[in-house]
């Protein structure tokens, strides 16, 4: 049955019982928690609030609520005999409703009918392998032989020979089957151990049913009773091993929704068959990128026209030839790496690590050649498409609402990550070849260093009184029209590249292939002539090196701006009185930023291209009718900007993002919460370390100074976290500081200032980005003083940042409360390599100030 029935009854206000207030509060917390099936709710009832009335200050809230979630009241005339509607029938839906008086009752009678499918559970075409039955040790000995018999192959056939030995050894001992099954929703594999409990009720049901006494009556409830724990126990140790085995936060989702039974399939078009898609999708992705290159071949300019300014030449040594590497070092790349999983691989990874022992030698052989030969092999520069709709509530039917996303083999991956971009790393770091300000792919860069600059900046210009434009621009493909040709050029000119591995990288981009994969029907492959694959681990970061000399061409302009990969933040401020010249500066840089990336066959695109002005609300009320113009387009200055998954709104207080915030992470509570009772306590630690405590801990540092108002959202939502860690209910009364304490977890604020400190500490010691730096000054006394030791920062009014951490200003309580998070004892601790912080001695001296035994700021 499709439909949710939901009976309430809701007694007038007395002394006895809660008002209509409280009610209503009930009734959003309902609708909330039923919100991803409304469509299929229908709430009815005996409300006891007059829904007719338009001056009743609860009809109208009720009215808002059931508005705000598309539900309608469907009872339209009086329902009880002195008249008002006090009786409803709720629904998103529309259907007939009749009021009859039966002179029974001083309530009338509500008669509607709806109709209910029951669903057909349809069959599908499954195809299958039951790898569950390899014996890992034999197929490491079939492997094994396989490469000594055929061990005279070379070069690229090396490599095909290679994986069509692990194919047909996989498919030996665990072969494809292809049958017929009933499409379901997976379930745990139900063990031995169940069974056995099932069987033992069988048994139990038929003696009570026989006999009819009380105490086979309650040995068959005992049974029952069995059964329910052993289920539980099994689901517990099912999803405990999932969520052990995730090592990211989108694993740990799909393992929550699995528990959650909310296994969604991807939304494609459903007026076309199947087996059809995958050749119409191939089709349309390849021709949306054919034409859009036309199109900017035709605008183009001449790429060498750009002045020697805008693309400075490589003056140091070049970097020509990659490093072999040894079987140890290609074993520990294998081993820590993830087993992800591609259809283009040959083999399932977990089984590839299960057999290094005799494939070891030939995967270092491949490696090495591909190096050497300076030809990467065809297999690894092929990928599989899956479509994905970019927003749930666009249209599926239109493929332009669809995004391509690229797997490609895990071979290919850790060739590309472990080997070739480690040592491009290296020549790019040793010759400083990257922009101060891109901080994508790079260490000690990240998206919150990013924000903390440009926040930084924002907010020094409206402590002026000025008011800043901040610009977010969009591209349309970023990665899927780069010209292949001034991409070598710049590889060769600016970065330095040559010989072996120049020929190298033209080997990885030619002869790319790209096929769309849905269920099982795949389309034929399709060649790629333009781009660098998005989702690989090279191709970000040669788009990053492709568009090097956009800061040039933004620097020649009194704008700020950052870049991160392809997403570019412009910002410039000045008063009121001036912003006129503000647009007119951002106006002109983007022009200038979009005639440079026409001439590199980039496009700009303007649609989904932001401007938001940033000031005090006093300044923002002078420029209601400013906007920008770019080329024929009237950009409106927006009130709010996601960009990188932060909010960002025009006065700078954050409340958008704390608001998201809350809803994420109440949204993952509310399914935590269900589930509860199929997760041990480690599982819900794990969870709730990676899913909630990691939520409230990204770009945190741009909470610094907030309210308490909105600081106090957040940590009620850390609280109900910690609640459900330790099991206790939501309505039992318990100190949250206490709470947290027990867990080990610092509040909100804390945390907060604990990653201030954490990237001051970080810029004091060169582990930070060169633009984070900038923002901060060691005190230096002109003579010797106590201070002179204790590594406190110079107060400065320009710096927002350093505003914020310990300086000479404060005072001496506030200086060793903060100052703590950033002891002495971290900062010349010279064995600081792979962790955050000393976890020893730093515990040890903050938990003697502060008498708490806190063991760490981030986990559990």
């Amino acid at each position: 049955m499709n439909k949710i029935f939901i009976c309430l009854y809701h007694p007038r206000p007395s002394a006895t019982n809660s008002s209509h207030r409280q009610f209503i509060e009930d009734l959003e917390c309902l609708i909330e928690h039923h919100s991803e099936v409304l469509d299929r709710v229908i709430i009815l009832g005996d409300f006891n609030i007059h829904f007719d009335s338009l001056t009743d200050t609860y009809s109208k809230s009720v009215k808002t609520l059931l508005h705000n979630n598309d539900l309608t009241n469907l009872v339209t005339t009086a329902t009880h005999c002195k008249g008002h509607i006090l009786d409803w029938v709720v629904a998103s839906e529309t259907f007939a409703v009749s009021v009859d008086d039966l002179c029974l009752l001083d309530h009338y009678t509500i008669n509607f009918r709806v109709a209910l499918h029951l669903g057909q559970r349809k069959k599908k075409i499954a195809t299958k392998r039951n790898t569950r039955s390899i014996d890992g040790a034999a197929l490491n000995a079939d492997i094994r032989a396989d490469l000594e018999a055929n061990h005279s192959a070379q070069g690229k056939g090396r490599a095909d020979m290679f994986e069509d030995i692990l194919r047909r050894n996989l498919e030996n001992h665990a072969p494809l089957k292809t049958r017929e099954t009933t499409d379901r929703q997976p379930a745990p594999r139900i063990k031995e151990k169940v069974r056995e409990t099932q069987r033992r009720r069988r048994t139990a049901e038929r003696k009570w049913h026989k006999s009819r006494t009380a105490s086979d009556r309650q040995a068959y409830k005992q049974a029952m009773d069995s059964v329910k724990a052993t289920i539980i126990k099994e689901k517990k140790s099912h999803f405990a091993r999932g969520i052990k085995s995730s090592r990211t936060s989108k694993g740990l989702y799909s393992v929550v929704n699995e528990v959650c039974r909310k296994l969604s399939s991807p939304v494609l078009p459903k007026g076309v068959p199947k087996k059809e898609l995958p050749d119409r999708f191939s089709r349309y992705f390849s021709d949306k990128i054919s034409k859009l290159r036309q199109e900017l071949d035709h605008d183009a300019e001449d790429p060498s026209t750009e002045t020697a300014e805008s693309v400075p030449k490589f003056s140091g040594d070049t970097f020509r030839n990659f490093k072999e590497i040894t079987e140890q070092e290609v074993k520990n790349i294998l081993t820590a790496s993830p087993s992800m999983i591609c259809s283009l691989d040959p083999i399932p990874t977990k089984f590839l690590k299960t057999c290094l022992d005799s494939s070891l030698p030939e995967i270092t052989n491949i490696f090495n050649q591909s190096l050497s030969t300076v030809v990467v092999p065809d297999s690894f520069k092929k990928a599989i498409v899956i479509p994905l709709i970019k927003e749930p509530d666009l249209d599926p039917e239109d493929l332009k609402h669809h995004r391509p996303v690229s797997n490609l083999s895990f071979m290919s991956k850790v060739l590309e990550k472990k080997i070739v971009l480690h040592q491009l790393k290296d020549h790019l770091k040793r010759n400083n070849l990257i922009e101060k300000f891109q901080s994508a792919y790079r260490n000690w860069h990240s998206t919150e260093t990013a924000f903390l600059r440009i926040v930084n900046d924002i907010l020094l210009s409206c402590d002026d009184g000025n008011i800043s434009v901040l610009t977010l621009l969009d591209l349309s493909a970023a990665f899927d029209t780069i010209d292949h040709a001034i991409l070598f050029e710049r590889l060769s000119t600016n970065i330095g590249l040559d010989g072996n591995v120049l020929a190298s990288f033209k080997s990885y981009l030619s002869g790319r292939t790209q096929s769309v994969k849905i269920d099982e029907h795949t389309s034929d492959d399709m060649p790629l002539k333009y781009g660098v694959p998005q989702d690989s681990v090279l191709g970000p970061v040669l788009y990053t090196l492709y568009t090097l000399s956009i800061a040039e061409t933004i620097k020649s302009y009194s704008v700020g701006y950052h870049m991160y990969a392809h997403d570019t933040q412009l910002y410039a401020c000045g008063a009121p009185q001036r912003i006129g010249e503000v647009c007119k500066n951002i106006q002109d840089s983007c022009e200038s930023v979009e005639a440079w990336m026409k001439t590199n066959k980039l496009r700009l695109n303007i649609e989904k291209t932001v401007v938001m002005y940033c000031g005090s609300q006093q300044n923002l009320k002078l420029i209601d009718n400013a906007y920008i113009c770019f080329g024929n387009a009237k950009i409106i200055p927006s009130l709010t900007a996601k960009n990188l998954g932060v909010f960002l709104d025009s006065q700078m207080n954050m409340e958008k993002q704390v608001n998201s915030i809350v809803k994420t992470i109440s949204y993952v509570l509310r399914n935590l919460a269900k589930i509860e009772k199929y997760l041990d306590d480690d599982s819900i630690k794990s969870i709730v370390t990676t899913l909630i405590l990691s939520r409230l801990d990204y770009c945190n540092s741009l909470l610094a100074g907030l309210p308490d108002s909105l600081i106090k959202k957040l940590q009620r939502v850390q609280n109900n976290a910690a609640t459900l860690v330790l099991g206790i209910n939501c309505f039992e009364k318990i100190d949250s500081k206490e709470i947290l304490i027990r867990l080990h977890w610092l509040p909100i604020k804390a945390r907060v200032d604990y990653k201030i400190a954490l990237l001051c500490f970080n810029g004091l010691n060169s582990r930070s980005p060169d633009y984070v730096r900038d923002l901060l000054r060691s005190h230096a006394p002109t003579r010797s003083l106590r201070s002179s030791e204790t590594s406190l920062l110079q107060h400065h009014d320009t710096l927002l940042m350093q505003a914020y951490a310990p300086t000479t200003d404060h005072d001496e309580e506030e200086i060793e409360h903060f100052y703590d998070d950033l002891s002495e004892i971290i900062k010349t601790n010279k064995a600081w390599k792979d962790k955050l912080l000393v976890v020893g001695d730093f515990n040890a001296k903050v938990g003697k100030e502060r008498g708490k035994g806190i063991v760490g700021p981030f986990g559990l």
